[in-house]
């Protein structure tokens, strides 16, 4: 179910999970990040819930924008979280990246394939 739209993002509820997912060939910029950040406060979602952040279709990057896009917010709003990722050299980045969080009391995930993601989040999920 499409729960919102920013410039760059489309949000889903999928079985329970919520599913981020950048639009195609996007090249995400502060303004982007920003936007998101401010739609997914309105989400009208039950917290904490698991989230699969979808960003195998992101061309590029700004510094700014990476930043931007962390929010300790929104470390209350999930569960888990699993991020989604290709074989592009802004991946390996952004992959190389989220393994920092690793002290986060979110449990984080990088995956390569979707079904895993959310195999791994539907764990998560609240019976």
């Amino acid at each position: 179910m499409k729960l919102a739209e920013t410039n760059s993002t489309i949000y889903y509820l999928e079985q329970g999970i919520l599913v981020s997912r950048l639009k195609p060939v996007h090249v995400l910029n502060l303004q982007d990040a920003v936007q998101n950040l401010e739609v997914r406060e309105t989400l009208p979602l039950r917290a904490p819930i698991p989230v699969l952040m979808d960003i195998r279709a992101l061309q590029d990057t700004s510094f700014e924008a990476l930043v931007a896009s962390v929010n300790p917010k929104d470390a209350d709003r999930y569960s888990a979280a699993a991020l989604l990722v290709g074989q592009k050299d802004v991946h390996e980045i952004i992959k190389r990246e989220a393994s920092r969080f690793k002290t986060s009391a979110v449990p984080t995930r990088v995956f390569e394939l979707e079904s895993e993601a959310m195999a791994w989040l539907s764990t998560f999920l609240e019976e």
